[in-house]
C-alpha cells in the first residue's frame, strides 16, 4: 500500500480524513474546465479552420482565443437585428464550409418534416399533423440531409400547419442553387408528402434525380388493383417484398411518370414488440386541414403495400431497399430534438427560432466529424459519445511561459483512447506546413467518413479526367463558397 507523508507541503495545510491524512492546498489561480473535449475540440477547429466563435467557461475562451461571451438574453437580440433574408443563408454558409468536401462526392440528399410541439405563445405556433400531441399547436422543421451519415444540409421551420412536403420546395430550390458550383445531389429521396407535381417538377427542371413516395390516390390504387391480378408482373425484392413497375400519369401530373409499386403478404410483416399508436384522430374544426385517417385499404387483398415515382433507370427491385433507406432521417431527429436543443430552444420570433436551428445543425455536425476521427470512422450517437467525452477534467496551467493543458481519464479508459487517436491525427496534419487550410480540411473529411461507402456502391463514381479531380470549384458571384472536386 503507497504510504502518503505526514508532513504538509509547503504552503498546504494537514487535515485527517477517514482515509489518512493529506495535504490541502487552495489554488485561486489554475484554470480547470470540466469539459476536458474542449482543448481537443479547439485542436479540431484550428486544423481545419472550421470555426472562430464559440460560447464556454473561461478556459475554454482561453482555449479557443474569445475575449467575451454574450449571455442568452444578448444573443436572442442580435438574432432579432440580422435583417430579414441574411440569416439563413448566413448559417448555409458556415454549415457547407464544413462539409464542401463531402457534398462534392456523389450523395443522396434525404426531405423529411419533423413537428415540434409548442406549449406558449411563440409566433407560428398552429394547428398541425401532429401525430404525438393531436391538438397542440407546433412548428414544423422541414430539412434537408445525408440521412446515411447523420449530416444535416439545411433546415428550415414553418408554422405547424405547412407540414407537406411543397413548404419545402423554396428550400430544396434554393439549396440547389446554392451547390451548384459544388455538386448537386446524385439523387433527391423524400416520404409521401414530396410526390406530387411541384416538387417532382423542381427536380426534373434542376437536373437532378428522384424518388418519392405517393399518396394512395385512386388512380394509384386502381394501378394498384390492375397488377394484382397480373401474377407475372411481380418480381421478389428483398425483405419479403415484391415489386412490379408501370408509367402512370395521376390527374395532377403533367405527363406519365415511372412507378414503382411494393407489396408485401401481411403475414410476413415483421412482428412488433409492442402494437404501435393509433393513427387515427378526432378530425379538428380547422379550416384546409385534413388529418390522417386509417382505415383506407392498407391491407386490401392480405398485402402491405405502397408506390414510388422515380426518374431512375436501376433495377426495381434496387429502388425499393434504397428508398427504406431513408429511415435514418428519424435518428437525425432522433439526435437533434433531444441532444442538439431542436425541442428547447423557442423563441417568440419564427426568425430567430430557424436561426438557431440552423446553427444547432452546425455544431451537430460538427461534433459527428469530430467523434468520427478517434475511432474506427463510424457515427457515434450524441447521447453516449457526449457523456463519454465530456466526462473527464481538464487543468489549464502554465509554465515557463507555456501553456500545458492536463486532461484526467484514470477512469475513462475509452475517452483516452479516442482523445489520442484524435489528437494524434491532427497534430500529423497541422506539423505538415505545407498543406493549406482547405487541404487540411479535405484530409479531415476524408480520414472522418473513410468507411463510408454506401452512395458508391449504389453509384459508382464516373471516370474523370486527371485535371478534373484537382479542379477547383468557384462559387458564383456571391463567393459564398470554394470547394475541390478531388476524390475522398
Amino acid at each position: 500500500m503507497k504510504e502518503y507523508s505526514t508532513k504538509p507541503a509547503a504552503g498546504a495545510q494537514k487535515i485527517e480524513t477517514l482515509g489518512g491524512d493529506y495535504a490541502l492546498k487552495w489554488d485561486d489561480e489554475t484554470q480547470m474546465n470540466v469539459n476536458a473535449h474542449a482543448a481537443l475540440l479547439s485542436q479540431f477547429a484550428k486544423a481545419g479552420g472550421f470555426f472562430d466563435r464559440l460560447h464556454g467557461d473561461t478556459a475554454t475562451a482561453e482555449l479557443f482565443g474569445v475575449g467575451r461571451f454574450m449571455s442568452c438574453d444578448s444573443v436572442r437580440r442580435n438574432f432579432a437585428s440580422i435583417p430579414d433574408g441574411k440569416a439563413l443563408p448566413w448559417v448555409w454558409r458556415e454549415n457547407l464550409r464544413l462539409l464542401q468536401d463531402v457534398v462534392a462526392e456523389d450523395y443522396v440528399a434525404d426531405l423529411d418534416p419533423t413537428v415540434k410541439p409548442l406549449y406558449g405563445h411563440q409566433e407560428g405556433a398552429e394547428f398541425g399533423y401532429n401525430p404525438q400531441k393531436p391538438g397542440r399547436p407546433s412548428h414544423c422543421y422541414h430539412t434537408l440531409c445525408i440521412a446515411k451519415l447523420r449530416l444535416t444540409l439545411a433546415v428550415v421551420v414553418h408554422p405547424g400547419n405547412e407540414t407537406s412536403g411543397t413548404h419545402s420546395r423554396s428550400m430544396l430550390a434554393e439549396y440547389l442553387e446554392f451547390v451548384s458550383a459544388v455538386k448537386k445531389p446524385r439523387l433527391v429521396r423524400g416520404d409521401v408528402s414530396f410526390g406530387n407535381e411541384s416538387v417532382i417538377g423542381d427536380c426534373e427542371g434542376a437536373d437532378v434525380r428522384y424518388l418519392f413516395k405517393t399518396k394512395r390516390s385512386k388512380a394509384v390504387r386502381r394501378a394498384f388493383r390492375g397488377l394484382l391480378s397480373d401474377a407475372g408482373a411481380w418480381r421478389d425484392s428483398s425483405d419479403g417484398w415484391q415489386c412490379a413497375e408501370r408509367d402512370v400519369r395521376l390527374g395532377s401530373w403533367e405527363k406519365a411518370r415511372r412507378m414503382v409499386f411494393a407489396r408485401r403478404p401481411a403475414e410476413k410483416m415483421p412482428k412488433r414488440k409492442k402494437a404501435p399508436p393509433q393513427r387515427k384522430f378526432t378530425q379538428l374544426d380547422i379550416p384546409g386541414l385534413e388529418l390522417v385517417e386509417a382505415g383506407d385499404e392498407d391491407y386490401a387483398d392480405g398485402y402491405e403495400r405502397y408506390a414510388l415515382v422515380t426518374d431512375l433507370d436501376m433495377d426495381a427491385r434496387d429502388v425499393l431497399p434504397l428508398y427504406r433507406e431513408r429511415g435514418d432521417c428519424e435518428n437525425i431527429f432522433d439526435e437533434m430534438k433531444n441532444q442538439w436543443g431542436w425541442s428547447g430552444f423557442t423563441a417568440h420570433s419564427l426568425k430567430q427560432t430557424a436561426l438557431f436551428a440552423g446553427m444547432a445543425v452546425v455544431a451537430a455536425n460538427l461534433w459527428n466529424v469530430f467523434t468520427r476521427l478517434g475511432d474506427d470512422g463510424m457515427h457515434h450517437e450524441a447521447a453516449t459519445s457526449r457523456p463519454l467525452l465530456q466526462s473527464c477534467v481538464a487543468r489549464l496551467s502554465r509554465h515557463a511561459r507555456q501553456g500545458i493543458v492536463t486532461i484526467y481519464t484514470a477512469t475513462c479508459e475509452k475517452a483516452r483512447e479516442i482523445y489520442r487517436a484524435i489528437s494524434a491525427f491532427l497534430s500529423s496534419i497541422s506539423a505538415a506546413s505545407q498543406l493549406s487550410v482547405e487541404e487540411r480540411r479535405q484530409r479531415i473529411i476524408a480520414h472522418a467518413f473513410r468507411k463510408y461507402g454506401t452512395i458508391r456502391r449504389l453509384f459508382p463514381p464516373r471516370h474523370r479526367r486527371p485535371d478534373d479531380n484537382v479542379a477547383r470549384l468557384n462559387r458564383q458571384s456571391n463567393g459564398i463558397i470554394a470547394t475541390s472536386a478531388r476524390q475522398l
